[in-house]
């Protein structure tokens, strides 16, 4: 996973990376995450936010479980918006 998320940074200029489901519900698997992604980094990205502990780039989606329906309607109400 540690690879998918330094390919996000270094190939998108990712500047947030919400990884939810199951499996992500331990915290712990964040911060090593967050550390192997680090280590991977080995310091080649020497700017904000990608210079730090990368809290604030890999993370859970703010709305927890709800996330997946509640992303689905808002996409939903925005495509009937557009019609």
């Amino acid at each position: 996973m540690s690879v998918l998320t330094t390919n996000l940074i270094l190939m998108q200029s990712t500047r947030r990376i919400l990884l939810g489901g199951g499996v992500m519900k331990r915290a712990s698997l964040f911060e090593a995450l967050r550390a192997q992604t680090k280590a991977r980094l080995n310091g080649y990205l020497t700017n904000p936010p990608h210079d730090g502990d990368l809290v604030d780039v890999i993370m859970p989606p703010g709305l927890g479980e709800r996330a997946g329906p509640l992303g689905a309607l808002a996409l939903a109400l925005d495509a009937d918006r557009a019609v």
